[in-house]
Protein backbone atom coordinates (compact mmCIF):
# COMPACT_ATOMS: atom_id res chain seq x y z
CA UNK A 1 0.00 0.00 0.00
CA UNK A 2 1.25 3.28 -1.44
CA UNK A 3 1.93 5.57 2.07
CA UNK A 4 1.23 8.71 -0.23
CA UNK A 5 -2.37 7.23 -1.75
CA UNK A 6 -3.20 5.92 1.91
CA UNK A 7 -2.92 9.53 3.30
CA UNK A 8 -4.25 11.17 0.29
CA UNK A 9 -7.35 8.91 0.78
CA UNK A 10 -7.63 8.98 4.25
CA UNK A 11 -7.43 12.89 3.96
CA UNK A 12 -10.01 13.49 1.54
CA UNK A 13 -12.56 11.17 2.95
CA UNK A 14 -12.09 13.89 6.15
CA UNK A 15 -12.78 16.70 4.31
CA UNK A 16 -16.94 16.83 4.38
CA UNK A 17 -16.36 18.48 0.73
CA UNK A 18 -15.74 14.94 -0.32
CA UNK A 19 -18.39 12.32 -0.65
CA UNK A 20 -16.99 8.56 -0.66
CA UNK A 21 -17.94 8.33 -4.53
CA UNK A 22 -15.66 11.24 -5.05
CA UNK A 23 -12.91 10.10 -3.61
CA UNK A 24 -13.47 6.67 -5.19
CA UNK A 25 -13.34 8.49 -8.83
CA UNK A 26 -10.21 10.43 -7.78
CA UNK A 27 -8.64 7.35 -6.66
CA UNK A 28 -9.85 5.23 -9.77
CA UNK A 29 -11.30 2.90 -7.56
CA UNK A 30 -13.42 0.37 -9.83
CA UNK A 31 -15.79 -0.61 -6.66
CA UNK A 32 -16.61 1.64 -3.70
CA UNK A 33 -16.05 -0.97 -1.05
CA UNK A 34 -12.00 -0.36 -2.01
CA UNK A 35 -12.46 2.84 -1.27
CA UNK A 36 -13.98 2.20 1.94
CA UNK A 37 -10.44 0.87 3.70
CA UNK A 38 -9.17 4.11 3.63
CA UNK A 39 -12.54 5.44 5.79
CA UNK A 40 -11.31 4.01 9.01
CA UNK A 41 -12.05 6.87 11.80
CA UNK A 42 -9.11 7.77 13.78
CA UNK A 43 -8.99 7.02 18.09
CA UNK A 44 -8.61 10.93 17.94
CA UNK A 45 -11.76 11.54 15.85
CA UNK A 46 -13.66 9.45 17.86
CA UNK A 47 -12.25 10.82 21.29
CA UNK A 48 -13.39 14.27 20.49
CA UNK A 49 -16.59 12.86 19.23
CA UNK A 50 -17.67 11.29 22.23
CA UNK A 51 -16.34 14.11 24.51
CA UNK A 52 -18.57 16.42 22.38
CA UNK A 53 -21.56 14.36 23.08
CA UNK A 54 -21.23 14.13 26.85
CA UNK A 55 -20.74 17.94 26.58
CA UNK A 56 -24.12 18.83 25.03
CA UNK A 57 -27.44 19.01 27.21
CA UNK A 58 -29.38 15.81 27.59
CA UNK A 59 -32.57 16.42 25.69
CA UNK A 60 -36.13 16.07 27.63
CA UNK A 61 -37.93 12.98 26.20
CA UNK A 62 -41.16 13.02 24.49
CA UNK A 63 -44.18 14.83 25.41
CA UNK A 64 -47.14 12.26 25.28
CA UNK A 65 -49.96 15.35 24.45
CA UNK A 66 -52.89 14.52 27.08
CA UNK A 67 -55.42 13.31 24.42
CA UNK A 68 -53.82 10.11 24.00
CA UNK A 69 -53.69 7.29 26.70
CA UNK A 70 -50.05 8.04 28.16
CA UNK A 71 -49.80 4.10 29.07
CA UNK A 72 -50.51 2.85 25.79
CA UNK A 73 -47.98 5.49 23.71
CA UNK A 74 -45.39 4.04 26.85
CA UNK A 75 -46.01 1.02 25.81
CA UNK A 76 -46.40 0.91 22.19
CA UNK A 77 -42.61 2.86 22.72
CA UNK A 78 -40.89 0.78 24.78
CA UNK A 79 -40.94 3.54 27.82
CA UNK A 80 -40.81 2.27 31.48
CA UNK A 81 -44.53 3.60 32.91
Amino acid sequence: MDPARHTTAARLLADPAFTLFDVQTILRHASVSTTQIYAQPRLEDLVTKVLEHYARPRTKGPVIKSAYDSAAVRELLGLPA
